[in-house]
């Protein structure tokens, strides 16, 4: 059973969206509604605080960085790559070196 420390949130600091918690679809709708105001002149797309993440997430991240081409990942969780490759999602979707 997931708890209130479990809860899902993304916060815009400087240039940088950075998500926490759990990203998986039964957040993403709400994830989506809190980026969008967000999302305008943002650079950096943080995934440093996801602790867990599904394919719905990994769409949810795909659209926000087809809404702000400028936007370049960082920090993304251990399982990213791996969900990236499976739905081969575009290369663009790779963290930053």
């Amino acid at each position: 059973m997931r708890t209130a420390t479990d809860a899902a949130r993304v916060v815009r600091e400087g240039d940088a969206l950075r998500f926490h918690g759990p990203v998986l679809r039964d957040r993403v709708a709400t994830l989506w509604l809190a980026a969008i105001p967000l999302l305008a002149g943002a650079a950096t797309l943080d995934l440093g605080g996801v602790t867990e993440l599904d394919s719905a997430g990994l769409a949810l991240f795909g659209e926000l960085m087809q809404r702000n081409a400028a936007l370049q990942l960082a920090a993304t969780p251990a399982d990213f790559e791996a969900l990236r490759q499976a739905y081969r999602l575009d290369t663009r979707l790779q963290p930053l070196a």
